[in-house]
This record gives C-alpha cells, structure tokens and sequence, in this order.
C-alpha cells in the first residue's frame, strides 16, 4: 500500500499528539491503582477496561468494516501487535522489577529505528543517534538502573522486551497502513488488547493476576466505564493517530515521557521521591524529543520513496 507524503504541518501536529498523549499515559497508573484497590488485578484490569471499549466502540467498528470493506485482516493483526504490547508490559511490571520491565519494554525506539531502516528505507541520521542516546541516559538515571545492558532471566524480563518489540512492529503497520481511519485502528486496538488479555491469562493463570470476584466487578463497572469512556478512548485515540504519521523510532521516543510523567505524578501524589537525579534524568528525556527531528525532513524523500 503507498503512503502519501505528510507535510511538515501535519508531522509536527502528529508529534504533539503523541507527546499529548505519552502525558496521559504517565498518568493512566492512577485510575488503575484504583481498580486495583478495588480487587480488579493484573491482566483483568485490561480485560474489564479494554473490554468495555470493545463493547462500546464495536458496533460501529463492524459497520465501518462492512460499508467501507477496510483490510480486516491487517487491522486485526495490528490491533493484536498493539494490545500484545500493552498486555506484555503490564503484565511485565508484576513478574519482574518494575525499573528492569521498563528499560526492556522502552527499547522500543531501537527497534522502531532498526525497522524503520529496514522496511521505510529510514537513514539512520545524526539527530536520531542522539536522541537514543540523550533518551536511554535520562530513562537510566530516572530509574536509578546500573550502566549495565539489562539482559532477560525470567518470564517477566522476557514480556517486558517482546512488549517494546511488539508496540515497534505494531507503531509500522500503523505508519503503512495510514489510509485506514484512526477509529478503525483504535477499535481494532482494543479487540487485540482483550484478545491478548485473555491468551496471557490461559497461558499463564493466576501468576498475572487473581480472578476478580462479582462484588468486585459490579462496585468497578461504573468507574470502569466511566474511565474507558472519558480516559482511554481520548488517550489512544491521541497515540494512534499520531502514529499513522510518524515512523516507529521517533514514536517510541516520544513515549518515553510517559515514564517521567508517572515519576513526577507518583511523587506528587504519593511519598515517592522526585529529587536532582529525577530532574537530569527528566530534562535528558526532554532533549531527546527535541533531538530526534533534526535533519528529519530531509530524510523525508527516502521513506516517501520507500513507502511510495
């Protein structure tokens, strides 16, 4: 499928997007504390949530489908890609430590960059060498990780790497297949999020999270919905479009606020520490988003001919 070319307008518009939306989600630990406290664990908080966006956006989702005959079989698998992603790392964060899930999982601008070289036809520029560089330092400091590489040893290790993985391999479907709505993407991204909630659950039980009671359910489904409806849908909306516009590397850049957002928010609203360490690593973070679009749209001729 070609892709038309994104004037600089519409790239700077997707960018704010997706830093928008990178806010949000450095803010989505909140409401699902919450849940948490609740008795909704683990991998079923996505499973209510997601499944309720499903439930709400999925008739008109079927009726796009039908009257406009959309790739059903590429959005599935996108929306899967993604939601494997999603439902990875969070279930990551409970089987491993939290700051070894996280510096696997953001990964993901290497992966997005590996792939947009291989499949964009992406130069590899000086600007986005940087950016990787400014990124991961800021994101080590901000986790207080050791200088080492962190290599997989256990279940959650390995969720939390094939997580970034799948968000990279996903955030390029979305790049190819721009032409496609963003409703339709985000519909098929909350399917693929229920249907990978629930294939993590069958393949690994009660070690991603308890099965919630019915008082359970029934005391969240208000908040829940409330939630999907008010917080989630706007959030992913923000996130996929913008992506349909930016190329995996500098999307999965973009996301790394969202760590220093659930840091700083974490420290305001609980006893969590934000201190001069935070702060660097906060600013190197911020530099990287900066960073990254030097000499970008001069390599904007070669994806285009790539994608062409």
């Amino acid at each position: 499928m070609s892709v038309d070319r994104v004037s600089a307008k519409t790239e700077w518009a997707a960018t704010a997007s997706v830093a928008g939306a990178s806010i949000l989600w450095g803010l989505y630990w909140i409401p699902l504390r919450h849940l948490n406290g609740l008795g909704i664990e683990g991998v079923w908080t996505g499973m209510l949530v997601y499944g309720i966006c499903s439930v709400l956006l999925l008739p008109a989702f079927l009726w796009r489908l039908r009257s406009r005959r959309l790739p059903f079989g590429q959005l599935v698998f996108g929306g899967f890609l993604l939601g494997g992603a999603l439902v990875c790392y969070s279930v990551s964060l409970l089987l491993t430590d939290v700051v070894r899930a996280m510096l696997l999982f953001y990964m993901t601008p290497v992966w997005g960059t590996l792939l947009g070289a291989a499949f964009l036809g992406e130069p590899l520029r000086v600007g986005r060498i940087l950016a990787l560089a400014s990124g991961f330092a800021g994101i080590m400091i901000v986790l207080k990780a050791d200088l080492e590489i962190p290599v997989p040893n256990n279940l959650g290790d390995w969720l939390g790497l094939m997580g970034g993985l799948l968000w990279a391999w996903g955030t390029l479907m979305l790049f190819r297949l721009r032409a496609i709505g963003t409703f339709d993407h985000t519909c098929a991204w909350f399917v693929g999020t229920l249907a990978a909630s629930f294939l993590l659950f069958v393949l690994f039980g009660r070690d991603i999270g308890a099965v919630p009671t019915a008082d359970a359910v029934g005391a969240t489904l208000g908040f829940s919905v409330v939630m999907a409806a008010f917080v989630v849908v706007p959030m992913c909306l923000l996130t996929l479009w913008g992506c349909r516009y930016l190329t995996p590397g500098r999307v999965g850049l973009l996301l790394l606020g969202e760590v220093l957002v659930g840091v700083t928010s974490a420290a305001i609203l609980t006893d969590e520490t934000f201190g001069v360490r935070e702060a660097l690593g906060s600013v190197l973070v911020l530099a990287a988003a900066f960073l990254e679009p030097l000499g970008t749209r001069r390599g904007r001729s070669a994806v285009d001919a790539a994608t062409g």
